[in-house]
């Protein structure tokens, strides 16, 4: 499925990169899967604008809305939790900062592609999805990882131990994203689902001729 788009939407990639986003419940891992996805829908989309924020502890702005796509991909490949020395998760600073990326004032549909574990240490996810709502901004939440989870090891292949000295096992928070998708301008996606491509794609089409906010008896 191929959007091509004359009236617009504006996009803002919004991707957790703390240390839990390197767990290898899901193949190659949680981080590169997300950057696979995001240069499918790179490909895909035509005729969008696009954003790219990151975040751990807080959340930063990589690149501001712009509609060279190329300039994106040229930076997912960097994308990594050593970018910046921010510790923990702190989803709802995601969010804030991926909406402030958007420009005020402009007649476009605007739409937060997020991609995150759900493992939030810090912040109100419930408060960020209400601002969300209130900038008539709808979010797309991608659940990366497994229930079951994975042991966490550092990139030397050393483990990471937890106060007690056992290894961190680093697990899905579906509970946590499903909640918010409760909101009308929010809907949750599992990555490791075949078709999150092809559906994701047909939500953002359908958003360049709906109402506001999404059609959960459409989407679900």
């Amino acid at each position: 499925v191929t959007v091509e788009s004359s009236s617009g939407i504006d996009i803002v990639f919004a991707v957790d990169i703390s240390g839990s986003m390197l767990g290898t419940d899901i193949y190659p891992s949680r981080l590169k899967r997300s950057v696979d996805l995001i240069s499918a829908f790179l490909e895909n989309l035509q005729g969008e604008r696009f954003g790219l924020v990151v975040f751990k502890g807080k959340g930063i702005k990589i690149l501001p809305i712009t509609e060279d796509s190329s300039a994106v991909s040229s930076v997912l490949p960097y994308l990594d939790p050593d970018m910046f020395s921010s510790k923990g998760s702190n989803l709802e600073d995601g969010i804030i900062t991926a909406l402030n990326s958007f420009t005020v004032g402009e007649e476009r549909k605007k739409i937060i592609l997020l991609f995150t574990d759900g493992e939030s240490l810090s912040g109100s996810t419930s408060m960020s999805a209400e601002y969300a709502k209130d900038q008539d901004v709808n979010i797309i939440i991608f659940g990366t990882g497994t229930e079951e989870g994975t042991e966490l090891y550092r990139k030397g292949g050393e483990p990471l131990l937890d106060e007690g000295g056992e290894i961190v096992v680093s697990r899905l928070n579906s509970t946590l994203l499903k909640g918010l998708s409760s909101a009308e301008n929010i809907i949750y996606s599992d990555i490791s689902d075949s078709s999150v491509l092809n559906d994701s794609l047909l939500i953002i089409n359908k958003q360049l001729e709906s109402t506001v906010f999404f059609d959960h008896k459409e989407t679900h």
